[in-house]
This record gives C-alpha cells, structure tokens and sequence, in this order.
C-alpha cells in the first residue's frame, strides 16, 4: 500500500481529477454530492453558518463518515477471514460486521433525501414528506396524485432506484425488526451468507436474491458489492441532476470542486469495489 502521510481518513480535493479517474484509483473514493455541497458552501452558495446551511453539513458529514464506516468495516470483514486461528468467534465477528454493513447503507440512504430537498424550489420542497427517509419519499412519489410536483429527471432518477433501496430496506428490518439473523457459511472455499428466520426444515432467508443466482445462500462480497455500487452509482447520477436543477434555479453555471475520500482502509474498500472493473453503470 502506498504511503499517504498518515492519513487515517479525510476528505482531499483538488486534485485536476475527473470523476472516471478517480473511480478507478486505487486509494480514492469520488464523493460526487460531497464535492457538490462542499463547492457550494466554499462559494457561498450555501451559508454554513445558516441554520439550513448547519443541517446540510452536518449531513454532508454524516455521508462522509459512512462512507469511510463501509471502508473500514470492508477491511475488517477481510482480516477477520484471513485469521488463521479461529476459536468460535470468525463467524460471530462477521455476522456483526455484515450487519453494521447493510445499516450503513441504509443510512446513506436516508441522508440523501435532505440534500434533495434543498435543492428543489421552496414550493416543492413543501409538498415533499416531512421525515427524511428514502422511503417515505419514493412511497410518496409512488402515489399517482404526486406525478409532475418535482423535476421529471429528479422523480425518474430516484425511481430508476426504486427496487434496490427497498430490498436493501428489506435486508436490514428483516434483521433489525424482523428477527433475522445474519449468519455466515465457507463452501467450496468462498463465503457465503443467509438472513435466517426459523430453524430446521422451515428455516429460509430472508435476504433477496439480489444476483439471481440459484442455492439458498449467497456469496457475501458479490452481494455486498452489488448494493454498495447500486448506492453509489445513485449518488454520481443524482449529482447530475442536482447539478442541472440548481443551475436553472439561479441561472447560472454552478463549479464544482471534486472531492474524494481516502484513508487507510480505503485501498482494500477500492479493491473491493472494482473487482469486476469500473463500477459506474
């Protein structure tokens, strides 16, 4: 690994990098709506000092400790199988990373839906749900008497994402409401996971079989993959949107600074995520 000048974790930007470079580095993370509401703050688009402007960065930091929570908890999961002593726990310390995983993605989730809210007119902003919860607002736009009240691109950007964001929902109340247990198998020399409710023959998971692939369980790392690339490919493509909305709204062409995070755990968290290439679909 390259040395970064101890850097446990942190935010870099400026760094005469696009978006596709970035997402194919070894140790950075583009961070599209970070570098967003970050470039609008430094420009005083947004008044940090602001009651609104204090919410939106306190959400912005929000996003970017879950994002490095994913990376570290990454790089745990990897050591904790390549301990070659195992006294009973491997498995146990794994089923409570897995799901320290899914509630951070969920949680990536719902801090997006502030974000939205700003940027959209103060009329519409209105008519949006209250609580800041991604599902509460694609319920709310899944109502046929709320079609047309935001921007057509916003509304089709969030529903392009609907199944994903209510299977990942679906994972985590399945486990944190619902009684499901993550639990953690080696076969055929990789791993593989269910969310468990019941035991014996009436035993089945829980967890969608996101991959479509055939077997009750699942390869963990695939899976997990598979959702963290859907979450940030979300992210670059709301970013585009939000970008537009709010050029249209001041009329103007709005800069943004690119931003990326990186830190210790994040060159295994990069290896993680492009194993099968560039993960921007």
């Amino acid at each position: 690994m390259k040395k970064r000048g101890m850097v446990i974790k942190g935010t870099v930007f400026g760094m005469g990098k696009d978006f596709a470079e970035l997402r194919n580095s070894e140790e950075y993370l583009p961070a599209p709506l970070i570098s967003l509401f970050l470039s609008l703050i430094e420009e005083d688009i947004i008044d940090k000092n602001s009651r609104k402007g204090g919410r939106i960065n306190s959400r912005i930091n929000g996003i970017t400790n879950d994002l490095h929570n994913l990376s570290v908890i990454i790089k745990m999961m990897k050591e904790t199988l390549e301990e070659r002593e195992d006294n009973g726990t491997k498995f146990l310390y794994f089923s409570v990373l897995f799901e320290s995983y899914i509630t951070t993605i969920r949680s990536l989730l719902d801090l997006l839906v502030p974000l939205i809210k700003y940027i959209v007119t103060e009329k519409q902003r209105g008519q949006l749900p209250e609580k800041e919860s991604i599902n509460k607002l694609i319920n709310w736009l899944d109502n046929p008497n709320n079609r047309g009240k935001i921007n057509q691109k916003l509304e089709k950007t969030i529903l392009k994402y609907e199944e994903d964001i209510k299977n990942i929902k679906n994972i985590r109340d399945y486990i944190i409401h619902k009684g499901g247990e993550p639990s953690i198998f080696k076969h055929e020399g990789s791993y593989k996971f269910s969310v468990q409710k019941g035991k014996g023959p009436r035993a089945c998971n829980l967890a969608e079989n996101l991959l479509e692939i055939e077997g009750e369980q699942y390869p963990v790392f695939p899976y997990l993959r598979y959702i963290t690339i859907t979450i940030l490919n979300l992210r670059q493509e709301l970013m585009g949107v939000l970008v537009e909305l709010l050029g249209e709204k001041r009329n103007e062409k709005i800069k943004i600074k690119i931003h990326a995070l990186t830190g210790i755990c994040m060159p295994v968290f990069k290896n993680f995520l492009l194993e099968n290439g560039d993960f921007f679909r």
